[in-house]
């Protein structure tokens, strides 16, 4: 996606002052607009996303169903978590 410089001032702008918004979706919008590279995704498994939120794999898979959490699914077995997502769902929670 192409944003002019302009609308890509505007949108640093509005960011840099906006408390509401999660970091996470912060650094999305600004990769969708070109103001920041888009990263690498770090996968991890399933038992390492349940030991870095300290919780039981079924737990996962209930914050998942609940759509708390987007695992990335390659067959009924393997399934990965992006750890960044993982992290900040470990530090900022479920926000009600």
């Amino acid at each position: 996606m192409s944003v002019n410089p302009s609308t890509q001032n505007a949108i640093q702008a509005i960011l840099n002052g906006d408390t509401l918004t999660q970091p996470a979706i912060k650094k999305k919008i600004l990769q969708v607009v070109g103001l920041q590279p888009a990263r690498p995704r770090r996968l991890i498994t399933a038992s390492q996303a349940a030991d870095i939120l300290g919780v039981h794999k079924k737990t996962l898979e209930r914050y998942a169903k609940r759509e708390l959490l987007n695992p990335i699914r390659y067959s009924k077995r393997k399934i990965r978590y992006d750890a960044e997502e993982i992290e900040d769902f470990a530090v900022n929670g479920v926000e009600v």
